[in-house]
């Protein structure tokens, strides 16, 4: 692959879930700093597991520093990614609101730090800062939405159309060229398909002239026409986020 060329390069390890945001970068200064006060700081090594499915012990976990892979292994020892999570990012809401247990391992992917703030703790923060409902129900409901965007996604399209979609939330969105350092088997993970799958949902973008593939590397080019050739496929014009 040619480096000849302007380009930006992102690693798919430290890229955070998109579109929703992290709870903690749309939260004011104060409420940020009541957070910070409470909880725990812990440290994890990379690869080291922060908690597994069906752990039954109930808390927010928001990350400070590193990356955080969520995912679920199934029993035959394939793992399928759900989301990677970074800083300002939080996971566990479901264990405070519902009383369920966790629904995925989370794993450390570098060297990552977690406020690791209990049930007593956030619901005592919740009666001082009656604020934070508002800001975790704009959160939350922007989990959902894109939750339900991605069932759609799966439903309707085919797994090229999907893959654009994801690569296209990785560029920049200008007319320079994005690098996603990715190899074939962390895209066949992270969608839950087979190799052989994703290399031919790869193959036939780069027919189309949007992405150059490499070893461990894909390079998006023209974002702007990806994003035309998307709205074709889908039918849909994407939504700009409410103000």
């Amino acid at each position: 692959m040619s480096s000849s060329l302007h380009s930006d390069q992102i690693s798919m390890e430290h890229f955070p879930a998109p579109t929703t945001g992290g709870l903690m970068r749309a939260l004011p200064p104060t409420l940020r700093r009541e957070i910070d006060a409470i909880g725990a700081i812990v440290r994890y090594a990379p690869d080291r597991m922060i908690h597994q499915r069906g752990d039954k012990k109930p808390g927010l976990s928001i990350v400070v520093s590193g990356a955080v892979l969520i995912s679920v292994t199934n029993m035959h020892g394939r793992r399928i990614t759900a989301t990677r999570f970074g800083p300002g990012d939080c996971f566990g809401e479901f264990t405070l609101f519902a009383d369920l247990p966790r629904t995925h391992d989370a794993t450390a992917i570098t060297e990552t730090r977690i406020n690791q703030i209990s049930k007593a703790q956030f619901f005592s923060l919740l009666d001082r800062e009656p604020a934070l409902r508002d800001y975790l129900l704009r959160h939350l409901s922007r989990t959902l939405a894109f939750a339900a965007d991605l069932l759609d996604d799966e439903r309707r399209l085919p797994l090229k159309t999907r893959l654009a979609k994801m690569l296209l939330q990785f560029s920049t969105r200008h007319k320079t060229e994005t690098i996603l350092t990715a190899t074939q088997s962390d895209l066949a993970d992270n969608f839950g398909v087979s190799r052989v799958a994703m290399s031919a949902a790869l193959s036939a973008l780069r027919d189309l002239g949007f992405v150059e593939t490499g070893y461990g590397e894909i390079k998006i080019l023209t974002p702007d026409a990806l994003g035309e050739w998307i709205y074709r496929e889908t039918g849909l014009e994407p939504l700009a986020p409410a103000k």
